[in-house]
């Protein structure tokens, strides 16, 4: 089980993080397509998305998954793929819709248990997701232990966000998908 939280940041945040020991993993530029189904979040309950992603390492088919309808909690899996275009046409023949297409570039940290992801999204700012995995009987203890250790380097309790950093950008452009992703 994946369990994130986030907070919008500034620049600052990079010399925070190498002030408390947290260690550089990797840099790099993604695109992200994203493609849904509400037919399908109606006939299995709960939503979930499907992601092509693009970067440096090549292309990768996710699914995301809210079925315990907690937020920030997501069962997730990936497979690499090589061919995008016959991926992308599976899917549009099946139902699916690629309702937006996201670039940014990605900045990734170590730091005790915790996965430090910087993204700097094109026209959209700067998002900080702390991640940990852990069975679905932690994930509460889990997000309190990463909420406290947001405020410990400087962020408000107020600015900690559950939603990912989807749902965030479909709010914010007005998509007639946000209703469906609200973690």
């Amino acid at each position: 089980m994946e369990v994130e939280i986030r907070t919008i940041v500034g620049k600052e945040i990079f010399e925070k993080l190498r002030s408390i020991g947290a260690k550089k993993i990797s840099e790099t530029f993604q695109t992200d397509r994203y493609w849904a189904c509400p037919e399908m979040f109606k006939k299995l309950g709960y939503t979930f998305l499907l992601r092509i992603r693009t970067d440096k390492n090549g292309h990768t088919l996710s699914y995301k998954g809210a079925k315990l309808k907690i937020d920030g909690v997501w069962e997730e899996y990936e497979l690499n793929i090589d061919r995008v275009t016959e991926a992308e046409k599976m899917l549009t023949d099946m139902g699916f819709e690629n309702f937006i297409n996201l670039k940014k570039k990605r900045i990734t940290f170590n730091l005790k248990n915790f996965h430090i992801e910087i993204d700097e999204f094109e026209n959209f700012g700067t998002v900080l997701e702390l991640e940990t995995k852990c069975d679905s009987e932690m994930a509460a203890k889990a997000k309190t232990e990463m909420k406290k250790f947001l405020i410990s380097i400087g962020v408000k309790e107020k600015d900690i966000r559950e939603k990912g950093s989807l749902a965030l950008i479909l709010e914010k452009v007005n998509s007639p998908y946000k209703k469906f992703f609200k973690n």
